[in-house]
């Protein structure tokens, strides 16, 4: 199973990417700094592994539900649109049906 704890989608001109990362635990001096967002907080995590949308292995059909989940994540969560360039974080429930995606319709080598 794929070890990551942190998704976001990257729209631009031409296509939409998700990434997928693994991170470290954020450093002490930001842990009870009230300032910063989560999406800061975030980023401020050391990055441990990344894994691209491309190099997972799904079935025809893992992909179209990784389609409709990055739609609901754009559409729905972000209230943002497919072509709308930007980076849109995927929620903590928007990670475990990732998860189950990849867990269910990877193609077993």
């Amino acid at each position: 199973m794929i070890d990551f704890n942190d998704a976001y989608i990257i729209v631009d001109k031409e296509r939409n990417i998700l990434v997928m990362r693994k991170l470290g635990p954020l450093p002490e001096e930001f842990k009870n700094d009230k300032s910063l967002s989560f999406i800061e907080k975030q980023e401020l995590r050391p990055v441990e592994m990344v894994l691209l949308e491309e190099k997972l292995n799904l079935t025809e059909e893992g992909k179209k539900r990784l389609t409709l989940l990055k739609k609901a994540v754009i559409e729905e969560d972000a209230g943002s649109k497919l072509d709308k360039p930007g980076r849109y974080y995927l929620k903590p429930e928007r990670i475990e049906a990732l998860k189950a995606i990849i867990k269910e319709f990877s193609i077993k080598s």
